[in-house]
């Protein structure tokens, strides 16, 4: 849409500055009248052509064609920048020549700057009536039509423009650009290619066509259309962006924000661009790059809440809870009655173990959207981890209602299936996450783990701690359930040596020091047996029945 009213832009301006080409000399002009009559329509220097228009106005009064011409060609000097004068110098234009198509063309095109939409289509509608085989009039109407959501009128009016002008590329783009919006793929493929045969060499229509092959699931047509764009104009953004969209789409992140990085450079306005590219950025795991260009779009647009959001995600994602937290304040606050901001604030206070702060929140988003199945299993994680074990159950149980396959929920609840001693459950639901997401890297881990903690089979369970990547042994939930394990199978140092090691990552579980102190006890080491075991209490609420679950009491001992 602004492409269309860029080119008509352009256009109507040029035809109003040129107006005064259709003016006959003043009658009786004298030579000083001439001299502005020339200036108005040819000088080089704005000012002294805006006061030459002014003078020639003066000296027309009694010429009412050639006082139009100078109101016209004054308003077109002016321009839209300066709007009210334009349409004031317009208004006079039209009273005097009633019939300038010219004049009424750009009165339409600034009212429709100025969203006077009814203005503008009453100017094209009788402008076109004075004159219909002007194809100006009707682009300019097509336009405002697409504007309106009015498509097919859009459509309509593009045909007329076609019909006048046959040869004319853009009018052919502009049209398939309509079709584009509404989805008709196959009209828009045809009116960018007789577009393109029209003039292979435009990077504008090359970098149109490739959007809509592009759609089409044609993915090497439009890159080689964004290739052939690019190769015509190197100075043009859009091929690079719309490039990169394709690259994203095909996972290749590095692709995409060279590509990106080409189009900002010449357009650094695009917030589009700055948006995909904090997104590949994130994918990447370039999280500062990612916080960058959402600042950027922030910094520009304050109220842009998807950049405040993504933001939010990427400071959750390093870790930076109290930023996480500052900016879902701020998405709250843009948009107080959406559930996702109250999601993404009780996820980043659970994470800070605030679970009184993230229970509410959570709450909150699910008094808003009781369907939000992201809200129920971070509040059944704070509810867990604040000693709820039913709350929690009662979270994960409606969350598998609503999404019977949730990764993150099955995951959790398996887990909360230990504590509870309910190892049937907990091996269930582990398998059931291993079935439904093949590729969950923490589904063999699971397995490993819940299968240990049953301690029927611990052969099978020792098969599947085997089995785990070796790119995840290396974590600390995988070193807590073999740990497990090595401690049903009383290999008692093996298990104290897991346990260390989890306990010694940058973010230890308190599994790991409680483990660890169950260990210590076994092996005689009292007073570093009561130090750990208190310490992974602290850090973990449920930790003490889960390992009472498992076989080992309050005081460590097995039964």
């Amino acid at each position: 849409m602004r492409r269309v009213l860029a080119g008509w832009l352009a256009v109507v301006v040029a035809g109003a500055a040129c107006g005064a080409a259709r003016a006959v000399p003043i009658a009786g002009a004298v030579p000083a009248a001439s001299a502005d009559q020339d200036a108005c329509k040819n000088g080089k220097d704005r000012m002294t052509a805006i006061q030459a228009c002014t003078a020639l106005i003066s000296l027309s009064a009694g010429d009412p064609a050639a006082a139009s011409e100078a109101y016209l060609r004054r308003a077109a000097l002016l321009g839209p920048a300066n709007a009210d004068q334009a349409l004031d110098d317009l208004a006079q234009a039209i009273k005097l020549q009633p019939r300038d198509v010219k004049a009424l063309q750009f009165r339409a095109l600034i009212y429709m700057i100025r969203n006077n939409t009814d203005g503008a289509m009453a100017d094209l509608d009788q402008a076109i009536a004075i004159a219909p085989g002007d194809d100006h009039s009707y682009i300019g109407r097509a336009a405002l039509k697409q504007r309106l959501g009015d498509v097919s009128g859009a459509v309509a009016d593009y045909g007329e423009a076609i019909r006048l002008q046959p040869v004319n590329a853009d009018y052919y783009g502009m049209r398939g650009a309509a079709y584009l919006r509404v989805k008709n793929y196959d009209q828009a493929v045809v009116d960018l290619n007789q577009a393109v045969k029209l003039a292979p060499q435009s990077a504008r229509l090359l970098a149109l066509r490739g959007e809509v092959v592009y759609a089409m699931h044609d993915e090497a047509g439009a890159l080689d259309d964004f290739a052939k764009a690019i190769a015509a104009d190197p100075k043009l953004p859009a091929p690079y962006i719309d490039r990169a969209v394709a690259e994203f789409r095909k996972r290749d992140y590095t692709s995409a924000i060279n590509d990106l990085d080409l189009g900002l450079a010449l357009d650094p306005k695009q917030t589009n661009a700055y948006m995909l590219r904090a997104a590949a950025h994130r994918m990447l795991g370039e999280f500062d790059a990612a916080i960058a260009d959402y600042s950027s779009v922030i910094a520009t647009d304050p109220t842009n809440r998807q950049a405040v959001f993504g933001r939010a995600n990427a400071h959750m994602l390093k870790r930076e809870y109290d930023a996480a937290i500052a900016d879902f304040d701020r998405a709250i606050e843009l948009s107080p009655t959406a559930a996702d901001g109250y999601v993404g604030r009780g996820a980043a206070h659970g994470l800070k173990k605030a679970y009184p702060q993230a229970i509410a929140d959570l709450t909150h988003a699910l008094a808003i959207d009781p369907t939000q199945v992201a809200a129920l299993n971070d509040r059944g994680a704070a509810r867990e981890s604040s000693g709820d074990v039913d709350g929690a159950l009662a979270d994960f149980n409606q969350a598998l209602v609503l999404k019977p396959k949730d990764a993150a929920v099955l995951r959790n609840l398996s887990r909360l299936q230990l504590t509870r001693g309910d190892f049937a459950d907990a091996v269930a639901d582990a398998d059931a996450l291993a079935a439904a997401w093949p590729a969950d890297d923490a589904a063999p881990t699971l397995r490993c783990l819940t299968h240990a903690a049953a301690g029927a089979d611990l052969a099978t369970a020792d098969t599947l701690c085997v089995a785990v990547p070796e790119a995840m042994k290396a974590r600390p939930d995988y070193l807590v359930a073999r740990a497990l394990l090595r401690l049903k199978q009383g290999r008692l140092q093996e298990a104290l040596a897991d346990y260390d090691a989890a306990a010694k990552v940058a973010l230890p579980p308190g599994e790991a020091f409680y483990g660890r102190g169950v260990v210590e006890q076994k092996l005689g080491h009292g007073a570093d047996s009561a130090a750990d075991i208190a310490k992974g209490a602290a850090m973990d609420a449920v930790v003490a029945r889960r390992f009472a679950a498992y076989g080992y009491g309050a005081a460590a001992s097995a039964r």
